[in-house]
This record gives C-alpha cells, structure tokens and sequence, in this order.
C-alpha cells in the first residue's frame, strides 16, 4: 500500500490508527516513496493523527483488561560492543544520536529486539527492530508529530549505512496501545528479551483477547499481493523507488532489496503461526517448535530453504541491489508462487487448529 493511502481511510479504530502512524514515521514513506511536498503532506497527515488519536482517547473501554507487567532490562554498553566492535559501536553513535535530539521528549519506551538483541545477527542482512511507545502528549499535539518525524528522517539517512536492506522504521505503538495491547502486536516474550537505551524500565500492557486475529489478517493481505504479482508478473510490495520485484525471479536484476522484504515476511510465518492459533512465543524459537509441530514436508522444506538465504548470507559477495545467483539457485525462480501456496496452506492449518 501506498504510503498516502491509509490516509483515505475514514473509519478510526486502534488497527487501523496503528497502521497510519507506523507509516506516517515509517522509513519507507519518509525515503523510499515519493511525496509531492514533504512539509506539505507531513503537516496534513499530522492533523489526521492528532485528531484520530484525540477521538479514541475519548472512548472508555468497558472491558477489563488484565494487566501483565514486563520488566526491561537496560543497555549494557560494554557487553554490547565486545562482539563485532566496529559494527555495535555505529549502533551506540545512534543510540546517542536520538538522545542528542531530545527523542525522550516524544517517546516513553525505546527497546530494542530481535537478533540485534540477542546478539544472532547476520551482518548485512539482519535489520534493526524496535518497540517505541510514543507518549500520549506527542500524539496529541501537532509540532511533536512532526518534529519527530523531522527527527526520525535524518536517523534513517544514518540507519541505513548500518542496516543496509532497512525495509521498516521504528515498530510504533502508543500509551494507547499499551491499554489495550491488540493480539498480533509484537509478542510478550520478545519484549522480555530486549533492551532500552533509556535504561532498566517496567512496562504494563493490558492485554486484550478479542477475536481480532491481526497475524491471520496479515497472512491473508499477503496472499492478496502475492495473487496480484503473479497475475501481473510484479510485485507490488515494498516497491522500491517505484521498482517492483518482477515474477520470477531473475538474478542480476536490482531488486534484491524487494526480495529481502519478502523473505523476511516468509521468515515470520512460523511466529505468525503460533500467534494465529493463540500461542506467544518469542521468533528465535519458533522456528524449532513449528518444525516438530507441523508435518507437511512441503512446508518446512520452503521455510527451512528461505532460512538458508539468511544463514548464508554473509559468505557470499554481494553487488549493489542485484539479486545474486546463489541466491536464486537455493530458493529457484519459481518462489513467488511457492509462497502463495504455502500461505494459503498456512491459513488452512490456523482455521482447522
């Protein structure tokens, strides 16, 4: 979707609010997609953000939610940089960076997961993930929106000379989501393996466990595009600059950096997966569990190939955005309608479990 498009969307509702401001400070919308007038349209779509969230604020909920409380540990800066010296420490320049620009003025929350985390990473192909929970006095007030957006611009232009293949911003929620924590949005059991770089912290989310399926929705939006890109032979899926990812799959094309987003949206099936079917787990174990709980061969022998792009990354030479033969070999050219099947599979076994 375009960036400008959920911005059409007249209904309000917490997802869909989620979605604008994600995309609103989102590294796509702010460098990949093309605007008519960057002041122009981040002043327009902060109105709509700021009057979306003033309107939802209003709203009583009239379920209890049970409160859980996450304990973060903080930032062991010399633990941090002991592995990978040079590559941690341009991480700890922007980690010094948001604090410089006063990014604890717009942010209550600021931790780090993922295999940046959990010190798994593979340079040059692992990216920067985040859980940032905005305060409700940004949203509520219109220069805060777009000042940090203004702020977020320049620490992308930074970001992306450490996380090279960089296809999502900062993962944004709200003290209003931390009041009712959506099922779907980023697992209890991730967060409990990060980190803040504002230090130790203790975050309270209200869990709320309506039938609201978000990683079934996200599956089903993803069979959509990928039905759309093989009837039209291109993907339209984290265009870049207006390139999409042509079907097949051809090396040597400069289009890896859209065939990396879509493997990394495969990479979470085994997450979407337990979420689907109501059960947390953090990703770096999922990965295991899915493999002994599903038995269709079919499936894990794709995602088990999709995770060999990852794991062999780093021994390879990589040029420009071109998608590297090896790659191709490993996963073959027919990978975009592997996918659709194995999604549609996927969605089978969430509405049979």
């Amino acid at each position: 979707m375009l960036y400008g498009d959920y911005f059409k969307k007249n209904e309000i509702n917490q997802e869909i609010l989620n979605k604008k401001i994600n995309w609103f400070y989102d590294i796509k919308s702010i460098h990949y997609q093309k605007k008519n007038n960057y002041k122009v349209e981040s002043l327009k779509h902060a109105k709509i953000l700021k009057k979306n969230y003033f309107a939802l604020k209003k709203i009583k909920s009239k379920i209890k939610l049970k409160e859980k409380l996450i304990t973060i540990k903080k930032l062991d800066t010399l633990k941090f940089s002991k592995k990978d010296r040079k590559f941690k420490l341009a991480y700890l320049k922007l980690f010094k960076f948001l604090k410089e620009r006063g990014i604890e003025d717009y942010v209550k929350h600021f931790c780090i997961h993922g295999s940046i985390a959990s010190d798994d990473y593979v340079k040059g192909w692992s990216d920067f993930d985040t859980f940032v929970v905005l305060k409700d006095s940004t949203m509520l007030n219109l220069d805060s929106i777009i000042k940090l957006r203004n702020i977020l611009k320049i620490f992308y232009s930074k970001l992306l000379k450490v996380s090279y293949f960089q296809h999502h911003g900062l993962i944004i929620f709200t003290e209003l989501d931390l009041n009712n924590y959506l099922k779907g949005y980023l697992p209890k059991e991730a967060l409990e393996k990060s980190f803040s770089i504002f230090g130790a912290e203790k975050i309270i989310i209200k869990k709320n466990y309506s039938k609201t399926n978000l990683s079934l929705k996200s599956l089903k939006e993803r069979k959509k595009y990928l039905l759309e890109g093989i009837k039209s032979s291109s993907y339209n899926h984290h265009a870049f600059k207006g390139q999409k990812l042509n079907i097949p799959i051809k090396s040597g094309k400069n289009e890896m950096y859209q065939l990396f987003c879509h493997i990394g949206f495969m990479l979470n099936i085994p997450i979407l997966y337990f979420d689907a079917t109501k059960r947390s787990i953090h990703k770096k174990k999922s990965f295991e569990k899915f493999y002994s709980e599903v038995k269709d061969k079919e499936i894990t022998d794709f995602i088990k190939k999709t995770e060999g792009i990852r794991k062999n990354w780093h021994k390879h030479k990589f040029e420009n955005r071109k998608i590297p033969k090896w790659v191709v070999d490993q996963i073959g050219k027919n990978y975009m309608n592997e996918s659709k099947i194995i999604i549609q599979k996927i969605i089978r076994l969430i509405k049979n479990y």
